[in-house]
């Protein structure tokens, strides 16, 4: 069996999707998709100070003709408690010579042979992928 599609007839279907105002339809069930795995990623985040919990956040992009939503942190150790480090880092991708020293800001000099990782993005994600088809029912 063969099925012909005309790249026309999908350009101006779409094109009838974004004109009825499924466009504003679907970027609001990517925001409340995202706020989901949002919450499940704040949820799985270690404590410690509470700033990389904070830090954690959600965008909808509406550029270019597509709609994408993106869940995430900006602070600068988010990928080293993610992913670990030294011998214990995903990947080996850690420092392999160990121990090695560090200053913490009181002065104290600590040895270490790395993190485990805590990769709670991942598992924020894992368990929130069952869930998310629930919030574009009806839309597409």
């Amino acid at each position: 069996m063969t099925v012909k599609v005309d790249a026309n007839d999908v350009l101006a279907n779409l094109q009838k999707f974004i004109d009825n105002g499924m466009d504003d339809r679907l970027a609001s069930s990517m925001e409340k998709a995202c706020l989901y795995v949002e919450g499940n990623t704040k949820r799985n985040a270690p404590v410690d100070d509470g700033q990389l919990r904070q830090s954690i956040t959600h965008d909808v992009d509406r550029n270019s003709g597509s709609i994408e939503g993106y869940v995430g942190t900006n602070v600068e150790y988010a990928p080293y408690v993610h992913q670990g480090t030294g011998i214990y880092a995903v990947n080996g991708d850690g420092r392999q010579q160990v121990p090695w020293e560090y200053q913490s800001a009181d002065g104290t000099f600590h040895k270490t042979i790395g993190q485990h990782a805590n990769p709670f993005m991942k598992k924020a994600i894992e368990e929130s992928k069952d869930n998310l088809t629930k919030y574009f029912e009806g839309i597409v």
